[in-house]
């Protein structure tokens, strides 16, 4: 919430398992890093003339539902392919990242742990009560 969000959404509500090929609009867009399943959610929930960014498959590689979202809300799935990015644009973004779209809060969210705590991090992540973000710090 420190970064401007209204509400966290757990993982159970964007992972919808009910098999309906189009679910009560909920979102006017939504950017997916995980795919599978989450993503299928994500579209079917996206409302009227929404977009869904996608950049990940962790969660797996399939699209598994309808054109229902697409030809009756008008949803747009845009897939990000910053692998191939020209280099100009890269330099564009990660300054712009770096300056101007760089949340005033961003450092809140960072931890550096050191590697013995490093076992209690990932037993959160894997708990699914892992927020921000985590750097461990390695001394050589």
């Amino acid at each position: 919430l420190k970064l401007g969000v209204d509400k966290i959404i757990p993982f159970e509500e964007v992972d919808d398992q009910s098999g309906k090929p189009i679910l009560k609009s909920r979102w006017a867009g939504a950017f997916d890093t995980a795919g599978g399943n989450v993503l299928n959610t994500l579209i079917k929930g996206c409302s009227k003339l929404g977009s869904v960014a996608t950049c990940g498959n962790v969660a797996g590689t399939k699209l598994d539902l309808t054109v229902f979202p697409f030809i009756l809300n008008g949803v747009n799935l845009l897939g990000i392919n910053s692998a191939d990015a020209l280099m100009d644009m890269r330099l564009k973004i990660w300054e712009n990242l770096g300056g101007k779209w760089k949340p005033a809060q961003l450092n809140s969210v960072v931890q550096k742990v050191s590697l013995e705590d490093m076992s209690a991090v990932i037993s959160q992540m894997l708990a699914g009560k892992h927020t921000g973000r985590t750097i461990l710090q390695h001394r050589i």
